[in-house]
């Protein structure tokens, strides 16, 4: 059997874990890699953890000043449009246009207003004096401004690779379901002379799951 696209190990990986060299069990230790990285993205809420893509979506506009994207981390923006004005990109903090939202895991694109701007007065008159000024000392920011599929982004969001921390728990966890194979609903096992063996009842070892919590899908989009 072939390893899938959204493999998150490799079965060389997991026998190296399991400390046994090649296996006659690749097959059964393939299925179960793909299997388990199906399941990590239904978990996340992840379409992709292994590698980049590019995306073309569309969003409503919420009044704030920042997008976050269904896909994340976000690596690059080629094209921003707020109703039917394109939005620059900002290349400098007094430069209006957007950025890259690098505060928190790169999931969204904030805008800067570069000190003010009337690029969108027309779409959002009653915006002026927002700060307490009143015209025509008062100034108007960026913002994704409200409505129905108003927004539009194209842009590049991925990893270059599995994340490492990722790939260790997706190991990790087809080796111990493929060893824990011999002992299917089995609580413990009494071997005479040496003792009771009690086995995890733990689905996924506590360790794996807090890795597993970090990629999970944690922004609500619109």
């Amino acid at each position: 059997m072939t390893a899938n696209p959204i493999d998150l190990t490799t079965v060389a990986a997991v026998e190296s874990w399991l400390n046994q060299g090649s296996s006659i069990d690749a097959t059964i230790i393939q299925t179960a890699i793909t299997a388990y990285s199906q399941f990590v993205l239904t978990m996340t809420g992840r379409a992709n953890l292994n590698s980049s893509e590019s995306y073309s979506e569309t969003y409503s506009g919420s009044g704030g000043d920042r997008l976050f994207v269904r896909n994340y981390p976000i690596i690059s923006v080629s094209s921003l449009t707020i109703g039917t004005t394109n939005i620059p990109q900002s290349t400098a903090p007094n430069l209006p246009g957007w950025v890259i939202d690098t505060a928190g895991s790169s999931a969204a694109v904030a805008l800067r207003s570069g000190g003010g701007s009337t690029i969108l007065s027309d779409q959002w008159p009653q915006r002026w004096g927002a700060y307490g000024n009143a015209p025509p000392l008062g100034w108007m920011p960026y913002r994704f401004f409200e409505g129905i599929q108003n927004i539009a982004i194209a842009y590049t969001a991925g990893y270059n690779g599995v994340p490492f921390d990722l790939q260790q728990g997706a190991t990790q966890l087809v080796a111990a379901k493929y060893r824990s194979r011999q002992w299917i609903e089995q609580l413990s096992q009494v071997q005479p002379g040496v003792g009771t063996t009690a086995y995890s009842r733990l689905a996924i070892p506590v360790d794996v799951q807090m890795v597993l919590d970090r990629y999970r899908q944690r922004f609500l989009t619109s």
